[in-house]
């Protein structure tokens, strides 16, 4: 899981919070974080795509690291609102996910993916700018967006 090289790379200065509905994820979450005594993670259950759905103050994160989760989201509008009321007014949302044309065991439905372009229109109309692209793997694609 991502959050645990996050939490190295912020230290002790920084804090990490694992966000996730599901309670499984966060409970396998909390398991690791406790045996390997991360003492700089925090695991919230809340949902992105709901106005306060996460318990995190107004403006309180430097980054947001959204991966492979644009095919299952329901309301990506919502999920940019929250994202933007968590941002820092000079945070940063990485955007990892699939390629449309990626051929992986675990990726989902070519269907269900969005490209490069259709996410940065998306994420644009929503009240980011793009900052700049990633060079992530071959199966994936990433962006970082600044808040507008």
């Amino acid at each position: 899981h991502l959050i645990f090289p996050m939490a190295r790379v912020v230290g002790g200065e920084g804090h990490v919070y694992a966000v996730d509905l599901v309670p499984a994820v966060l409970e396998m979450i909390e398991s690791k974080r406790a045996h390997e005594a991360y003492v700089n993670v925090s695991c919230v259950r809340g949902d992105f795509e709901r106005m306060e759905g996460v318990a995190i103050p107004k403006g309180k994160l430097d980054a947001i690291l959204l991966v492979n989760n644009l095919w299952c989201l329901k309301s990506i509008d919502g999920l940019l609102k929250e994202a933007k009321r968590l941002l820092k007014p000079d945070g940063h949302l990485v955007l990892v996910d699939w390629k449309k044309e990626a051929e992986h065991p675990v990726a989902p439905p070519v269907e269900c993916r969005m490209s490069v372009g259709q996410a940065e229109e998306v994420f644009k109309r929503g009240g980011f700018l793009k900052d700049r692209d990633l060079v992530v793997n071959k199966v994936h694609w990433g962006i970082t967006f600044k808040p507008s």
